[in-house]
C-alpha cells in the first residue's frame, strides 16, 4: 500500500545534488512525489543496545527498492526520554550510520550548546530539540549547530566548536570535507508541543536554518490542559496541529508527526505531513507481548 501525500507538498521538491544524509533523503523523497509519492518513515529507539539499534536501522531495507514505502530512512535516538547515556548515544549513532541508506538522528533533552555539541561530535546526521517556544530560541539553537564561516567565504555561520575526530567518519568524509559541508548537511528540526510554541509557530517555521518542525501531540495535549493520550479526539489540539502544519507549508519547511501505529501514519500522510515514525522499540516489545498474551488466552 502506498501512502498518498497532499499535493501541496510538491512545491517543496528540491534537487538532492550535493546533499547528504537526511537532507538527501528528504529531497529525493519529496521529488518522488511528482510520480505518485512515497512515505518517508523513520524508526525510533529509546533503549540502548547494539542489536536493537542495528535491527531497527536495517528494518525493511532493500538495495533494489530505495522507495520501498516500508523502508526506514533514519532512526531517532531519543536522548530526551530514552535510556541513553553519552556513551551509548555515541555507539548508537555509529551503528545506525553503518547501515546502508540509514541516517542517525538524535533528540537531545534541551536546546543547550553542550548537548548539541555532544550529539553532532558523535556524528549525528540530524538533531531534534523538544519544546521550542519562540523564533529567538530557534535561532539560538540553529547557531549551535553551525560552524563559523571563514571570512573568505563571507563570514557568519554559528558558534559550533571544532574538534571531534569522529563525526567526519560517519559522513564518509575527511575532516576538511566535513568542516566545509556540515553546515549544509546537518538536518535541524525543532519540536512544537506547547501553547506558546503554537502561538509562535509561524515565526519559528520561518527561521533560517530550521529545516523541519515536528509535532509532539502528547505533550501538546497535556500543555493545553487535556489528557495527553486523548489528543486525537480533542478539537483544540487538532486545530493547533493543523496550524503548525500550515505554518510549515507557508515557510516551505518539512513537517513531521509522532505516530505509534500504521493507522496514525495513514491519517497524517493524508493530512499532508512529510514524515513520521512508525512506532518504536518500546511499542514493538509492548505490542508483541500484549498480542501474544491475548492469543495464548484464546488457546487455553
Amino acid at each position: 500500500m502506498s501512502y498518498a501525500v497532499a499535493s501541496a507538498n510538491l512545491v517543496r521538491a528540491k534537487t538532492s545534488t550535493g546533499l547528504f544524509g537526511i537532507h538527501h533523503i528528504m529531497a529525493v523523497r519529496s521529488k518522488g512525489l511528482e510520480s505518485g509519492g512515497e512515505t518517508t518513515l523513520f524508526g525510533w529507539i529509546m533503549m540502548p543496545g547494539h542489536n536493537i539499534t542495528r535491527m531497527t536501522a536495517s528494518m525493511g531495507y532493500d538495495t533494489n527498492l530505495f522507495f520501498n514505502p516500508f523502508y526506514l530512512q533514519w532512526v531517532m535516538i531519543d536522548c530526551e526520554h530514552g535510556n541513553f547515556s553519552d556513551a551509548t548515544m555515541h555507539e548508537s549513532i555509529a551503528i545506525v550510520a553503518a547501515q546502508p541508506g540509514c541516517s542517525p538522528w538524535v533528540r537531545i533533552p534541551d536546546a543547550q550548546n553542550w548537548m548539541v555539541k555532544r550529539a553532532l561530535d558523535a556524528g549525528a546526521h540530524g538533531l531534534l530539540v523538544p519544546f521550542m517556544n519562540s523564533a529567538e530560541e530557534a535561532r539560538k539553537f540553529v547557531s549551535y549547530t553551525k560552524f563559523p564561516v571563514p571570512k573568505a567565504d563571507g563570514g557568519g555561520g554559528g558558534s559550533r566548536g571544532i574538534g571531534s575526530p569522529f563525526s567526519p567518519y560517519l559522513f564518509n568524509q575527511t575532516m576538511g570535507e566535513y568542516f566545509r559541508s556540515a553546515n549544509r548537511d546537518i538536518f535541524v528540526a525543532v519540536q512544537i508541543e506547547s501553547r506558546e510554541g503554537v502561538d509562535n509557530c509561524e515565526d519559528i517555521a520561518a527561521v533560517e536554518g530550521v529545516d523541519a518542525v515536528v509535532i509532539g501531540p502528547n505533550d501538546l495535549a497535556s500543555q493545553l490542559g487535556y489528557v495527553a493520550t486523548d489528543h486525537e479526539s480533542i478539537p483544540e489540539v487538532q486545530e493547533a496541529i493543523e496550524r503548525v502544519l500550515q505554518a510549515c507549508k507557508k515557510a516551505n519547511k518539512y513537517c513531521g508527526m509522532f505516530c505509534t501505529s500504521p493507522e496514525d501514519v495513514r491519517r497524517h500522510f493524508d493530512q499532508g505531513f512529510d514524515f513520521m515514525n512508525l512506532g518504536g522499540d518500546w511499542v514493538a516489545l509492548g505490542e508483541w507481548n500484549a498480542n501474544a498474551r491475548r492469543a495464548l488466552k484464546d488457546l487455553l
